[in-house]
C-alpha cells in the first residue's frame, strides 16, 4: 500500500513538474511573441504615421471642391445600392419564408379536414350502430316484461332483465359519448364540410 502511495505520489510530482515546465516554456514563448508583435506594431505605427504625414501634404495640395464632391457621391450611390440589395434580399427570404408557412397551414389543414371528415363518418356509424343495438335491447326488454307478469317468481329472468336493462344504459350513454363528440367536432355539417 506504501509503495503505490510513492508511485502516485512521484507520478503527481513528475506530472505537476512537466506541467510547471510546460508552462515556464509557454511564459517564455509568450514574452517573446509578446515582444514581437510590439516590436512590429511600433514600426507600424511609425511607417503609418509617416505615411500619414505625407497623405497630408498630398490632400492639402491635391484635394480640390470638385473631387471631394465626386467622392461623396460615389460614397452616397454605393451605399444607396448595397442598401437596395439588403431590403431585396430580406424581401425574397420573407418571401419565400411566407410560401413555405402557406405551405405549411395549406398541408396541415387538409389533414384535421381529413381527419375531421373520419371522425364526422366514424360518428355516424357509431351512432347509428349503437341506436339500433338501443332499440333491439328496448325490444328485448318489453318482450320480456309482456312475457312475464311477476319478475320476482323467476329470479332467472329477472336476472336476465336486469341485464338487458343494464346494457340497454350502456348503449345510450355511448349514444351520448357519440353525440358529445359531435358537439365537440362543431356539428355534423361543419365536420363533413371540414371545419
Amino acid at each position: 500500500m506504501r509503495e503505490k502511495s510513492k508511485k502516485l505520489k512521484n507520478k503527481v510530482k513528475t506530472l505537476i513538474k512537466n506541467f510547471e515546465d510546460r508552462l515556464n516554456q509557454f511564459e517564455s514563448n509568450a514574452t517573446a511573441g509578446i515582444s514581437e508583435i510590439k516590436r512590429k506594431q511600433e514600426e507600424v505605427e511609425q511607417k503609418t504615421y509617416w505615411k500619414i504625414k505625407d497623405y497630408e501634404e498630398l490632400l492639402r495640395t491635391r484635394v480640390s471642391e470638385t473631387l471631394l464632391k465626386d467622392m461623396l457621391t460615389e460614397e452616397r450611390n454605393k451605399m444607396h445600392r448595397q442598401v437596395k440589395e439588403m431590403l431585396e434580399y430580406r424581401a425574397e427570404e420573407s418571401n419565400r419564408r411566407y410560401d413555405v408557412l402557406t405551405e405549411d397551414t395549406r398541408s396541415l389543414r387538409e389533414t384535421l379536414d381529413d381527419k375531421l371528415s373520419q371522425l364526422s363518418r366514424f360518428n355516424e356509424e357509431a351512432k347509428a350502430k349503437y341506436e339500433e343495438k338501443g332499440e333491439a335491447l328496448s325490444q328485448q326488454v318489453k318482450a320480456l316484461g309482456n312475457q312475464v307478469t311477476k319478475p320476482q317468481a323467476d329470479p332467472l329472468l329477472s336476472h336476465r332483465i336486469r341485464e338487458l336493462e343494464d346494457k340497454l344504459v350502456s348503449h345510450f350513454a355511448m349514444v351520448n359519448v357519440v353525440v358529445e363528440l359531435r358537439n365537440v367536432c362543431g356539428g355534423e355539417r361543419k365536420c363533413e364540410a371540414g371545419g
